[in-house]
């Protein structure tokens, strides 16, 4: 998944420096070299932006909220970062609506495009597909409620393969009980969990 959202991200930057190109210099870049190697050079920063503040790792637990303030905060440094190189070495000759447009067009593709791909990441753990396979290992109050919020809802992605606990087991969970603690070991022995 972090090769298909950097592959993602640098085709959203790439759109996002041609729409911008097309509307402030009609298609004509005055300087081609400078503004060719200024888009390849966006796409190293964002890529090491984004391995940074570790964008392209999804948890089980999908906040949308989360996920857009983290890519935004992200979006910020790469403007502050980008914004700073471009003026200062190039003596403020770059095109500062050239820039606004391509900031501009970016945080719209790529917050849409996060948006887009959690609802997918859901749907598809929804499905059953990308599970994780969690063994419990006792019972108390903390796991009741992990139990009844995270773990048997499909849109997390988990997959019990056992519940090993001395204490009472209500008939809701039952399907899941293996055994007592003591014998957790022998089921780590014929499974992988």
């Amino acid at each position: 998944i972090p090769v298909l959202f950097s592959f993602v991200d640098v085709l959203l930057l790439f759109s996002s420096f041609l729409l911008a190109k097309y509307l402030v210099f009609q298609g004509e870049i005055p300087d081609v070299l400078f503004y060719n190697s200024l888009v390849i050079g966006w796409s190293v920063l964002w890529v090491a932006i984004c391995l940074k503040f570790d964008l392209y790792e999804i948890p089980r637990i999908l906040f949308t909220y989360k996920i857009l303030g983290k890519n935004v905060y992200a979006i910020f440094t790469f403007i502050f970062l980008s914004a700073g190189f471009i003026f200062f070495v190039t003596d403020y000759k770059f095109s500062r609506l050239f820039f606004a447009y391509s900031i501009l067009f970016f945080s719209l593709f790529l917050l849409s495009w996060r948006l887009i791909s959690a609802t997918l990441v859901k749907s598809f753990r929804k499905k059953g597909h990308n599970t994780s396979t969690i063994l419990l290992v006792g019972m108390n109050k903390n796991i009741l409620t992990l139990l009844d919020q995270i773990y048997l809802k499909p849109k997390f992605g988990f997959k019990i393969a056992g519940l090993y606990t001395d204490a009472e087991v209500s008939a809701e969970i039952k399907n899941y009980y293996k055994g007592k603690l003591s014998e957790i070991s022998t089921f780590l022995e014929a499974n992988s969990v």
